[in-house]
């Protein structure tokens, strides 16, 4: 249980440390050097806290992808799928998700019904027409 909650918990600073990356880099504007314009955003630092957790034995490895306006722009991967035989994780590497899903759809849910989209004493199935 304590290995999942530290996913979990790690999960959530990547995001943070992601949106941070973004944020930093797109508050920049114009000013980054002409070399830096073939990877827009910036994200050394998440990828060495993940490199760091990885060989502290913390986390087995990380797979993430970072999308801004429906393009990805930005994929890494670190650590073993499978550490006994040796195989790298790559960005293509599944991984089981479990119940480690439901904090990010309950995000998700909240952030919907904030937003006026999600009514959330609504019949579930009024969303979901398609399974009545």
């Amino acid at each position: 249980m304590r290995h999942i909650f530290n996913v979990l918990a790690f999960t959530s600073l990547l995001g943070l440390m992601s949106c941070t990356a973004l944020r930093d880099t797109h508050d920049q504007g114009d000013a980054a050097p002409a070399a830096e314009a073939s990877r827009p955003y910036d994200f050394l630092d998440v990828e060495s806290s993940i490199r760091a957790e990885i060989e502290r034995g913390r986390l087995p490895s990380v797979a993430f992808a970072v999308a801004r306006n429906g393009q990805i722009v930005h994929e890494y991967a670190a650590g073993w799928a499978d550490k006994e035989q040796k195989i790298t994780s790559t960005i293509s590497t599944p991984y089981p998700l479990a119940s480690a899903s439901k904090p990010m759809v309950a995000t998700a849910l909240m952030l919907l019904h904030e937003r006026g989209h999600l009514d959330l004493n609504a019949p579930a199935l009024q969303y979901a027409d398609d399974w009545a």
